[in-house]
């Protein structure tokens, strides 16, 4: 099986959510290592990577997942993943990988996470010109 990555831009956020579906493998974990490449470098203030489609993961699907976090972390860009199955989720538990990521139940209280990200800098803008 392969793996399809559907992209959803939120402008008002500058964020965007990468939505996979299928399997990330050695076969495919490249794919979602260029498709997130392309977002990070432009500026983004946050990526989530939605799994509520993925079926399958392998060492190197989390290796990908783990390198697209590192390269988030060093550009300033947070990142985040929501709608985890559960059978992915233990694969996460088990193997104790992302014990500092940011995991949402659904896409909603991502958006709020993304809604208060935007609510701080906003802030410190009001506060950084009356100073």
């Amino acid at each position: 099986m392969g793996l399809d990555i559907s992209t959803l831009k939120k402008e008002e956020e500058n964020a965007v959510i990468l939505s996979l579906k299928g399997s990330l493998d050695t076969q495919t974990y490249e794919k979602l290592k260029i498709h997130a490449d392309k977002y990070i470098s432009k500026g983004l203030k946050a990526l989530v990577l939605d799994l509520q489609l993925l079926d399958y993961i392998s060492s190197m699907g989390v290796s990908a997942i783990l390198e697209v976090r590192k390269k988030t972390e060093a550009t300033g860009v947070a990142f985040a993943m929501t709608n985890i199955p559960s059978h992915i989720a233990q694969v996460f538990k088990i193997i104790n990988a992302l014990p500092d990521v940011r995991i949402f139940e659904n896409m909603a209280e991502a958006d709020r996470y993304l809604k208060g990200i935007q609510d701080r800098i906003k802030e410190d803008k009001e506060f950084n010109k009356k100073a």
